[in-house]
């Protein structure tokens, strides 16, 4: 470890906000990282499960019954199997001519009782879906859980803040347990947190209100939307995937005319899951991002809100988009991040409305003394590209649009179908292959410091070094590709 990265870790040990906020940065790394670990077990296996409910696979589950049919009898199963499979007949009709026809000859009651027992096999995709929503869910709680508990820590006084936290917290035997009062308050901090998570979701929202006047409904995409994912895992969990009362009362509350009545099941389809997802990254990163801003402007996050909103825009996730850069913009950061939030979320907007949707907003806008970077993305997002082509060569010969962004970043989509694109893109080829290198190459995101391994799907720009540099050996080390 060199002299500085030695220097930064004694510092924080010795700063209490410091440290605080060097763990709360963790837990939005690793509730990011999470939620992505999801995605991509989506994207992995819904295929497999999806096969495992198709016809083929549950008649595959007859495969015992069937070889008990005679040798003369099988061309006429098989024709009974092809008209239920063309839908000629329907499945009880099948039954009947297997009662009817081989009536008296035994293997056809094998038959009858393994069918029967195919059409009630559960279907696997929804039991797969169902268990990575709570899954999803449970990771949110994980970041509720570890805020406040790393609150309660920076701020141990907070635990006397209302009249029944003044209760009376030990026995005399409990006390005895104890060596210090530091254990007496972990231990303390510990028993408020399970109380906590024990309650309600309106109950999480009370204790951030009033320990740190920060309302957890401002920081969803939709506070009813986000109410419904909590409350439908619970009914997954506790009352086999149908519609409770309860649920329906809550979710009525919020939409009288909500189509569902209790006893209804309640699955999650691919749509519903990949949105759920969306609300609650969006809520824990925004919780951990508020708590953050409230105790340190001077680290705010926006580095890391930036890079996931930027990856969520060009995977399409564009209302998790338009409310990470609402939040980006009201940050107290540099004008220049405020600026990259803005035209990300005019990006988000204009691919959900067409250039309609933005024309107002960003015609308006006065770029005149800002930098070219922001004339360029003016220019690109109302679709004037001659202006555009005029202002990108210089940003990219400076360095200040790289090869990832000229490949990825949504705001060059139109420029991309233009012929001018390809000898502004070309000479950036070696660039963009960066992943192709070899070990001894890195690559240092200047913006925040921090060395990617090549390949590294967080390195999303930056200079390509070699690995003993100066400069790479005095940065932080990725959180993914270096563990």
């Amino acid at each position: 470890m060199n002299e500085e990265a030695e220097k930064s870790e004694e510092q924080i040990s010795n700063d209490p906000l410091a440290r605080f906020i060097a763990r709360l940065r963790n837990i939005f790394a690793q509730y990011e990282d999470r939620i992505q670990a999801l995605r991509d077990i989506i994207d992995t296996t819904t295929p497999y499960a999806s096969a495992l409910d198709e016809p083929d696979t549950s008649l595959a589950q007859l495969s015992a019954a069937v070889r008990k049919v005679p040798k003369e009898r099988i061309p006429q199963v098989q024709e009974l199997f092809r008209r239920m499979r063309n839908k000629e007949i329907t499945y009880r009709q099948m039954l009947q001519e297997l009662f009817e026809n081989f009536e008296r000859e035994g293997w056809n009651y094998d038959l009858i009782v393994a069918l029967h027992e195919s059409q009630m096999r559960q279907p696997r995709l929804p039991t797969l879906r169902n268990s990575l929503l709570t899954t999803a869910v449970a990771t949110f709680e994980v970041v509720v859980a570890n805020v406040a508990t790393e609150f309660y820590h920076f701020r141990p006084e907070a635990l006397e803040m209302n009249a029944r936290d003044r209760e009376k917290e030990f026995s005399l035997r409990e006390l005895k347990q104890f060596e210090t009062i530091n254990d007496a308050i972990d231990y303390t901090i510990s028993k408020r947190v399970e109380s906590l998570m024990f309650g309600s979701i309106a109950d999480w929202r009370r204790f951030f209100n009033d320990a740190l006047k920060i309302d957890l409904s401002d920081l969803t995409i939709d506070w009813p939307e986000f109410q419904e994912i909590l409350l439908r895992r619970h009914v997954i969990v506790h009352n086999g995937g149908r519609a409770s009362r309860r649920y329906v009362t809550q979710v009525k509350q919020s939409d009288p005319n909500a189509k569902v009545t209790e006893g209804d099941v309640l699955d999650c389809e691919q749509d519903y899951l990949e949105y759920a997802l969306d609300h609650l990254l969006v809520a824990g990163t925004l919780l951990v991002a508020a708590v953050t801003v409230k105790f340190s402007r001077a680290d705010a996050l926006s580095s890391k809100l930036n890079m996931l909103t930027y990856s969520l825009l060009r995977n399409g996730r564009l209302e998790a988009v338009k409310r990470l850069c609402k939040f980006g913009m009201s940050m107290p950061i540099d004008q220049d991040e405020i600026l990259i939030f803005k035209v990300n979320m005019a990006l988000a907007v204009k691919a959900q409305e067409g250039i309609e949707g933005i024309s107002k907003d960003i015609t308006s806008w006065d770029v005149s003394a800002l930098s070219d970077v922001f004339k360029l993305a003016k220019a690109s997002l109302l679709g004037r590209l001659d202006e555009a082509f005029k202002l990108l060569p210089p940003l990219v010969e400076r360095g200040q649009i790289g090869a990832e962004e000229l490949l990825e970043w949504p705001l060059f989509s139109s420029m991309r179908k233009d012929r001018r694109f390809t000898p502004i893109m070309m000479p950036k080829i070696e660039e963009a292959g960066i992943a192709h290198l070899d070990d001894k190459w890195v690559v240092l995101n200047t913006k925040t410091g921090v060395v990617h391994k090549p390949g590294c799907r967080l390195a999303k720009s930056g200079e390509r070094m070699y690995i003993d540099a100066p400069e790479v050996q005095a940065a932080r080390r990725c959180r993914i590709c270096w563990r």
